[in-house]
């Protein structure tokens, strides 16, 4: 299973992420990355399936994520495989496995896998340094809705893709 994520403001949960997916069932990582954190990224991606894009514009799009990751998909993924989609500050659960959910997903003749977008936080409230070997489920143990209830934002989004779904633009 491929990964696809961009980072544009920091890379410090990049080691986390990478442990939690590759241990999720991820075999192959394409990260695009803002140059400014090229440094940052290669050090902390190191020993890692990682495919570092450099030739991309980690600006947010407004259709469909970024751009970046749009692109991404288009050069690396296959025409009928399921790829993830995240941010760098996702960690999806995915209680049997990333390909247990998408067998269940093919199953059923679908083409995208949405979860709940479930925000952990510290039991204080307190944004929380996090260090390399931290775990960041000990370090935000709480679970709540911040994205929806304060900022309006959707309750879901959008885990797994399959194949080719272009935004509506042409």
């Amino acid at each position: 299973m491929k990964l696809f994520v961009a980072i544009a403001a920091h890379a410090t949960l990049l080691p986390h992420f990478l442990r939690h997916y590759q241990s999720s069932g991820v075999s192959h990582f394409f990260v695009s990355v803002e140059p400014a954190l090229d440094d940052q990224v290669t050090k902390r991606a190191s020993g890692f399936p990682v495919t570092i894009v450099r030739d991309l514009d980690t600006a947010e799009s407004i259709e469909g994520g970024t751009a970046a990751v749009s692109e991404m998909r288009r050069r690396f993924a296959g025409p009928d495989e399921w790829v993830v989609l995240t941010d760098l500050d996702e960690f999806q659960v995915h209680p049997d496995g990333i390909a247990t959910t998408a067998a269940a997903a093919d199953a059923e003749g679908a083409n995208v896998v949405r979860g709940w977008l479930v925000d952990r936080v510290a039991t204080d409230g307190l944004l929380k340094p996090v260090g390399l070997d931290d775990d960041v489920w000990r370090v935000f143990p709480q679970e709540c809705f911040v994205t929806a209830s304060l900022q309006g934002g959707l309750s879901y989004k959008c885990a797994l893709v399959k194949g080719r779904l272009e935004s509506g633009r042409t």
